[in-house]
């Protein structure tokens, strides 16, 4: 709730999908981000999850058509499986922490592999890290 996303909420448009049972549990934190301009969107959730297609929907009908997805491997994995990606970038940064955490599950990995195979990917440098952005098929 600390974030510069939050933080300036108010000059545009931030949106925060959560199941309902979450923003039940944390309803203190939900109404400091609603103080502070964020639209919280309440979903139904199975087993933990959102329905990615009502998420998106929902979203869609506040006119954005495009997203910014942050999370773990396994939410950039259900975005990749469920074919909701078409265009994916990732930041990679030259620094060292270890090994590290895979960023996709194994079929999602094998459907950005794929892309990266094709030369569909374009490279920018942004400061000291490496960008890479292309159209997931």
């Amino acid at each position: 709730q600390d974030s510069n996303v939050f933080g300036s909420a108010h000059d545009r448009h931030v949106f925060l999908c959560v199941s309902s049972f979450f923003a039940k549990r944390k309803r203190r934190k939900a109404q400091t981000l609603k103080d502070k301009g964020v639209r919280v969107i309440e979903f139904d959730s199975h087993s933990g999850h959102l329905d990615l297609q009502n998420v998106l929907k929902e979203l869609y009908g506040h006119i954005i058509g495009s997203i910014l997805v942050e999370g773990g491997s396994q939410v950039f994995s259900e975005f990749v499986r469920g074919g909701l990606v078409d265009e994916l970038s990732v930041f990679i940064a030259h620094k060292s922490f270890g090994t590290g955490v895979r960023p996709f599950d194994t079929d999602a990995s094998t459907k950005v592999t794929r892309m990266i195979m094709q030369n569909q990917v374009v490279q920018r440098k942004v400061g000291s890290d490496l960008l890479l952005t292309g159209l997931v098929k």
